[in-house]
């Protein structure tokens, strides 16, 4: 699914204060690629990758997948349109600290309406390699183990787009690795992973760098990438 913005802009207010968060963003995703969104910290990387999700609307411009404007969508249709080809995974994981890993992997199968059996979803957290923590919450946890379990909640509905607001940004480099080496995989079953991040751990296997400032994309570069 190719993901085409125009001119995106996304304005909030502070206050009487106007801030720019993408200023005029011009952008292709094509489909299966693996795209790094880097920059400072307040460059807009994380309001883009909402807004490319349909999760945050622009303040102006388009957002086009496969030709299909996703804001001119009503909003429960852009909700079926996330619930059926977008996963996101987050920094800070999400999980829903009253279930078990199995049930909050269940439990977004459940939200996107997608027939996934119980034995799958084991079969997911075992090549994830947390099968061995589906009946534990998340405080019993460590950081990569989360980690891991949102991806699996992530994968279960298997998106044709994943979007990962700085994954490894909790994680020490051992189990920030493990995290890369999951989303390779994805990738490689022909799925789109779009990641912002502040570091380099995923340079040798994205095929694209988007470099932010300021709310734009300053530069785009192509990378020789194994994946």
């Amino acid at each position: 699914m190719t993901i085409e913005t125009r001119k995106v802009t996304k304005i909030f207010w502070q206050g009487k204060k106007e801030v720019v968060a993408l200023n005029g963003v011009d952008l292709v995703v094509r489909t299966g690629s693996f795209v790094l969104v880097k920059g400072p910290s307040g460059c807009g990387k994380s309001t883009l990758l909402f807004t490319l999700g349909g999760m945050l609307v622009p303040s102006s411009g388009t957002v086009t997948v496969e030709g299909h404007s996703l804001y001119r969508m009503t909003e429960q249709e852009r909700n079926g349109y996330r619930a059926t080809h977008i996963g996101f995974v987050f920094q800070s994981y999400h999980l829903l600290p009253y279930l078990t890993v199995l049930e909050n992997m269940l439990i977004s199968r459940q939200l996107h309406n997608k027939m996934v059996t119980r034995e799958k979803a084991i079969e997911l957290a075992a090549s994830l390699h947390i099968d061995h923590r589906l009946h534990h919450k998340p405080s019993g946890l460590s950081a990569g183990e989360k980690q891991r379990a949102a991806l699996a909640r992530a994968f279960i509905t298997q998106p044709e787009i994943l979007f990962a607001d700085e994954p490894t940004g909790n994680l020490d480099p051992v189990n920030a690795k493990e995290v890369i080496d999951h989303l390779v995989r994805y990738h490689k079953n022909g799925k789109t992973v779009i990641m912002v991040t502040h570091g380099n751990e995923a340079d040798d296997v994205a095929d694209t760098i988007l470099s932010m400032e300021n709310g734009q994309i300053i530069h785009t570069t192509p990378l020789n990438s194994t994946s």
